[in-house]
C-alpha cells in the first residue's frame, strides 16, 4: 500500500513538473501579433486625432494674491486686494503644443498676453504686448530685479513695446519677427548658430508702408570659451544728416592659477565709450570646523582712450578699484573699497560695509534676533526706482566716501524678541539708524513695533515711528501662492 502510495505522488509531482514547464515556454515563446500591435497604435492615433479635433483643455492659474488693510495715524485707512505676481493662466491636456498667457484685468474682463505653438520644427508667439530688446529695473514694493522684453538687441533698440509676433524655424537656427507700433512698424529676424548669434530690425512708416531709414544690427561670435566679441551698427535718419552709430567690444575670461582675469576692450563712435579694461577676481575659502570663511579679493582698472583719461565714480567704485572683503555664515562680512581716478589730477576714495549674518539665539522661552550694520555712504537715501542706485541697499556692496568727508558714515540696527506662545508668537522689536553726515536731514530713525501670525494665519504688525517725526501704522494682511 506505501508504495503504491508512493507511486502515486512521483507521477502527480511528474504531471506537475511537465505542465509548469510547458507554460513557462509557452509564455516565453508567445509571438507577438504585429496586427494587434498595428491596431493599438491606430486607436491611440484616432484618439490623438480626436483629442486635436475637440480639444478638451484644462486651465490653471499661477499667482500671489495679498490682501492688506494699513491704518496710518496721518492718512488713515488703505485697503487693498490685489494679485502681487500673476495672475498667470495656462492650458494644457491634449495640445501639449499650445500654451497661452492671460492676464486678469478685473471681475470679468480677460486680456490675452501670449499665444504660443509649437513642434520640434518650429515655434510661433504672439505678444499682446512686447519688445524686442530687453529692460531690466528694481520693483520698489516687492524687492525684485524684473526683465522684460525678448532680449534680442542689447542696445540698439527703442524698447519700444507693440503687438509681437515671432516665427520660429528651429531647424535653421532663425527666427522672424514684426511689431506693429506707432506710428512705425519693425520686422526683425535673428539667427542662432552654435558660437554665432546676430539680430537685424527695420522700421516701416505703418501707415504707407514705406521704410524709414532706420535699422539696426547686433551679432555675437564665441570662438571658445571665455572669448566674446560683440558688434553692432546703427541708422538714425536725422534731419538733415543721417546718423550713423556702430561699436566693437571683446572680453576674454580665463583663470591663472587662483586669479579669475577678464581683459575687455571697445571701440565706438559718437560718445558711446572707447575704453580698454581688465578685471581681476580672487575668491579662497578657509575651511573650518562648523564653517567655511571666504576671503575674495577683486580689482579693476579701465582707461578711456577717447578722452584719455581713468574714470572713476567715487560713489560707486565703477571702472578703477581694488576691493577686499571676509564673510562668514552665522558672524557677518567686512569688505573695503579704495578707487583712485584721473582727469587732470588724481582723485580717491574709500568706502567699508560691515554687517552681521543669521545672528539668532534660540531658547525655551523665547527665540532672539538681532542685526547691525555700519558702512560708508548715505543709505537712507536710496530711491528704488532708479536701479543704478542698487548698491545703495543695505548689504548688496560698499558705496559711498570717507575721504571727502569722513562724516559720511551710516549705521544700522535692530533687534527682536519672540516669545514661544501656542497660538500666539508675537515678535516685538526696535529698529534705529543714524546717518552721520554733518548737515543730513532727519539724520535718525527709530522705531518699535510688533508682529505676529494670528492663529498661525494672518499677519498682523503694528509699528510706532518714534524719530524723525512721530507716526503710528498698523497692518493686517495675508499672502498666498499657488
Amino acid at each position: 500500500m506505501k508504495k503504491l502510495l508512493l507511486l502515486l505522488l512521483t507521477v502527480v509531482l511528474a504531471f506537475a513538473v511537465v505542465i509548469g514547464t510547458e507554460e513557462a515556454v509557452t509564455e516565453e515563446a508567445t509571438p507577438v501579433d504585429p496586427l494587434v500591435v498595428l491596431e493599438d497604435e491606430l486607436a491611440d492615433l484616432k484618439d490623438r486625432v480626436a483629442d486635436l479635433e475637440n480639444p478638451q483643455l484644462k486651465a490653471y492659474v499661477e499667482g500671489t494674491v495679498r490682501g492688506r488693510t494699513n491704518f496710518n495715524w496721518k492718512t488713515g485707512f488703505t485697503t487693498s486686494l490685489s494679485f502681487i505676481s500673476g495672475p498667470t493662466w495656462r492650458f494644457s491636456e491634449n495640445i501639449p503644443e499650445v500654451s497661452l498667457t492671460l492676464n486678469i484685468t478685473g471681475s470679468s474682463a480677460i486680456t490675452l498676453n501670449n499665444l504660443k505653438v509649437y513642434n520640434d520644427h518650429i515655434a510661433a508667439s504672439w505678444y499682446r504686448s512686447e519688445m524686442l530688446g530687453k529692460k531690466t529695473y528694481f520693483i520698489k514694493d516687492y524687492g525684485v530685479w524684473y526683465s522684460e522684453g525678448l532680449g534680442w538687441f542689447s542696445r540698439y533698440d527703442d524698447k519700444v513695446k507693440g503687438t509681437l509676433m515671432t516665427l520660429e524655424f528651429k531647424d535653421f537656427g532663425l527666427s522672424f519677427a514684426t511689431v506693429e507700433g506707432t506710428p512705425t512698424d519693425k520686422v526683425a529676424v535673428r539667427g542662432d548658430w552654435d558660437i554665432v548669434t546676430f539680430a537685424a530690425q527695420a522700421k516701416f512708416s505703418n501707415d504707407t508702408v514705406k521704410l524709414t531709414q532706420e535699422y539696426a544690427l547686433e551679432a555675437s561670435v564665441t570662438p571658445f570659451e571665455g572669448l566674446v566679441i560683440k558688434g553692432g551698427y546703427q541708422r538714425l535718419p536725422l534731419i538733415p544728416n543721417p546718423l550713423n552709430k556702430y561699436f566693437v567690444y571683446g572680453e576674454f575670461s580665463f583663470d591663472l592659477g587662483l586669479l579669475s582675469l577678464t581683459p575687455y576692450v571697445q571701440y565706438a563712435n559718437l560718445s558711446q565709450g572707447q575704453f580698454v579694461g581688465l578685471n581681476v577676481e580672487y575668491a579662497y575659502d578657509i575651511i573650518g570646523e562648523d564653517a567655511t570663511t571666504t576671503l575674495a579679493l577683486a580689482a579693476n582698472t579701465e582707461f578711456d582712450y577717447e578722452n584719455m583719461i581713468f574714470d572713476f565714480d567715487p560713489e560707486t567704485y565703477s571702472l578703477n578699484f581694488v576691493g577686499a572683503s571676509l564673510s562668514r555664515p552665522g558672524i557677518g562680512s567686512a569688505a573695503v573699497k579704495f578707487g583712485m581716478g584721473y582727469d587732470t589730477d588724481v582723485k580717491y576714495a574709500l568706502g567699508f560695509l560691515v554687517k552681521s549674518n543669521d545672528w539668532t539665539f534660540e531658547t525655551e522661552v523665547a527665540d532672539l534676533e538681532l542685526d547691525a550694520k555700519v558702512g560708508s555712504g548715505d543709505w537712507a537715501s536710496y530711491d528704488y526706482y532708479y536701479p543704478q542706485n542698487i548698491l545703495k541697499i543695505w548689504g548688496s556692496d560698499v558705496y559711498g566716501d570717507i575721504i571727502s568727508d569722513p562724516s559720511n558714515i551710516s549705521v544700522s540696527g535692530s533687534v527682536s524678541i519672540t516669545p514661544n506662545i501656542a497660538n500666539f508668537k508675537p515678535s516685538l522689536g526696535v529698529s534705529a539708524s543714524h546717518y552721520f553726515k554733518t548737515g543730513a536731514a532727519d539724520p535718525t530713525e527709530v522705531s518699535v513695533w510688533m508682529e505676529t501670525k494670528l492663529y498661525d494665519l494672518v499677519n498682523f504688525r503694528v509699528g510706532f515711528d518714534i524719530l524723525p517725526e512721530m507716526d503710528l501704522n498698523a497692518r493686517v494682511d495675508y499672502t498666498i501662492s499657488f
